[in-house]
């Protein structure tokens, strides 16, 4: 089921006068990491630019959703570290050990960082992107007890959800496929070497706790793409996934739900029945017949629209042509092992797209001489020099160097899917098609991740909910203006998040500087604008943050009043309500 996403006018506000400089000052607590951030790098393997995205991209700040002000992080000796925020005092606390990360397994090259999430109040989820998943305990706050801990595959938690006595978790891995085996996965149509591909792949591990408070791996589950992603969530009741990608995911295994076993597809040369191959006058049809084939076995039957060829007892061709022929220049001639039919073209110069209408049956030949006439006449649509001069009477020239970058729209095709743990298969489907991907945004524990992508030049969030029906009920709940043109004149950025309330919004540039953007407020006085004298009610403020440090920025977590950035030595945290 294809679901289109369509903004509410009344949250859009295309009189939006943009965000202007505020010089307040933000309020700002720090706290020193003595053994410093955890943090790894791709290795020499990890080469591709899926790679690259979630090594760069990945937040080692964690926040706590059920906890307000509160964020972990986790130093090179696998200390998770606990920071918070006094209530009565509102300064950010000593940083304060919760938990060590057990080293079963040496970090090594081609292992990932470490993910920390929190399905539940009582609930932590933590994997030390070398092979191991930990279920801890949560009960006293300050301390955390391991109740399970689950030999996996390396990778990043992507998600995590509790259900009653259920723990669901997703765990991405990337797996790169050689150029060997990806000739080995099908036939091979050119001769240029297909290169390496790299594959996510999704592990949608399932525990369940029994009567006496025991957690065991119930279900384990696994799904594959070709491409890259930018969200996967958990919906609420544990029964789907949800994945914004740029391929489509499907199930490659189900321990509790086995997968019906692969039909083996016929090869493509057995599946053609004939080829056929075209000029700009005339049409010819091959068909690959047995050595005792006779022209007694043979029927060709041509009227001005329809093409019917039998030999002996099987159909080969019958069925409307794509375009009309001269039935009296038709001729067919039976070759050892080949009949050949030629069509001559009513319309000369005229080239089909088909041979008969809705036959996939048969493959088309291209000629390369009708190629490269094909092209010289487009030549001018896709020539790699500029016209210098259009002459009088035309219209200027366009040319892709006066685009800003955030004018150009993807060029992959992104669509967010909703994979039914049940059927296996993709039941619900949002285009993604020109709205870029922004941030993902968390509004409470209680909801799956909202999504915010560019509508026009705004950011426009989207909550999901379950579908009870056909539909896939996605709603537009909040816009931040203009956030998609801000977002692409950052050519630095590396994080955006945004509050929970949806009151600001955050652009975090890989070092020193981090961009604030308030929503509109009321103004205190009386506030006029210069050319046109009318009064202006409402203004949004932007507000700059220097760091003054030149280390790598590795995480940040936005709350309702309190933002939080992680640098390699320093925990900063801005009073921004």
């Amino acid at each position: 089921m294809l679901t289109e996403l369509r903004p509410k006018k009344e949250l859009l506000d295309p009189n939006f006068g943009g965000y202007k400089l505020s010089l307040d000052s933000i309020p700002v607590y720090r706290q020193s990491i003595s053994e410093g951030a955890d943090h790894v790098c791709q290795s020499e393997d990890q080469y591709s630019f899926i790679h690259t995205k979630v090594f760069s991209l990945h937040n080692h700040l964690f926040c706590d959703p059920w906890h307000n002000n509160t964020v972990f992080l986790v130093d090179k000796c696998w200390n998770v570290l606990k920071a918070t925020i006094t209530p009565e005092t509102g300064r950010l606390e000593t940083l304060q050990v919760v938990w060590k990360i057990p080293g079963q397994t040496q970090r090594k090259p081609g292992h990932y960082n470490v993910s920390i999430l929190l399905p539940s109040s009582q609930v932590v989820v933590v994997t030390d992107g070398c092979g191991w998943l930990h279920t801890l305990s949560r009960k006293d706050d300050n301390k955390w007890q391991v109740e399970l801990s689950s030999e996996v595959v390396p990778g990043v938690l992507m998600s995590a959800r509790t259900v009653a006595d259920t723990l669901h978790c997703v765990l991405m891995t990337l797996e790169t496929q050689t150029a060997e085996e990806v000739l080995s996965t099908g036939p091979q149509r050119s001769d240029k070497p297909k290169p390496a591909v790299v594959k996510t792949i999704l592990h949608w591990i399932v525990l369940t706790k029994d009567s006496e408070g025991v957690w065991s791996e119930s279900c384990k589950r696994q799904l594959e793409g070709a491409g890259s992603v930018d969200y996967v969530a958990l919906e609420v009741s544990g029964s789907a996934l949800y994945i914004d990608s740029n391929a489509n995911f499907k199930f490659t295994s189900d321990s509790a739900n086995p997968l019906p076993p692969p039909q083996e597809k016929m090869d493509v040369e057995e599946q053609n029945l004939y080829v056929w191959e075209q000029t700009k006058d005339d049409v010819k049809v091959t068909v690959e017949v047995g050595p005792k084939v006779t022209r007694d076995d043979v029927e060709v039957s041509v009227t001005e629209g329809q093409l019917n060829i039998r030999c002996g007892q099987q159909v080969i061709v019958s069925g409307a042509l794509s375009r009309s022929v001269d039935q009296s220049l038709t001729t067919w001639t039976l070759q050892p092992n080949r009949l050949e039919v030629i069509l001559m073209k009513q319309d000369s110069g005229m080239m089909w797209p088909e041979l008969v209408v809705g036959d996939t049956r048969g493959q088309q030949l291209l000629d390369p001489d009708v190629v490269e006439d094909v092209h010289n006449r487009l030549s001018h649509l896709c020539s790699d020099t500029e016209v210098q001069e259009a002459g009088e009477g035309f219209a200027p020239t366009f040319n892709l160097d006066q685009l800003e970058d955030c004018d150009t729209a993807p060029e992959d095709s992104w669509s967010l899917l909703r994979l039914d743990a049940e059927s296996h298969s993709i039941t619900h489907q949002i285009s993604l098609a020109g709205h870029q991907w922004l941030m993902a945004v968390s509004e409470g524990p209680d909801r799956a991740l909202s999504m915010c992508v560019r509508h026009d030049v705004d950011g426009c969030v989207w909550r999901l909910e379950p579908p009870s029906s056909e539909d896939w009920p996605c709603h537009h709940v909040g816009t931040f203006y203009a956030l998609g043109y801000v977002a692409a004149s950052k050519q630095q950025k590396k994080f955006m998040l945004a509050a929970p309330d949806l009151s600001y919004v955050v652009i975090c540039e890989a070092t020193s500087h981090v961009f604030v953007y308030r929503k509109s407020s009321t103004v205190e006085g009386e506030l006029r604008n210069r050319k046109t004298s009318t009064k202006i009610p409402t203004v949004a403020k932007q507000q700059l943050i220097n760091l003054e440090s030149s280390s790598s920025l590795l995480g940040a977590c936005a709350t309702n009043s309190h933002l939080f950035i992680l640098t390699t030595e320093t925990l900063y945290c801005f009073h921004i309500q």
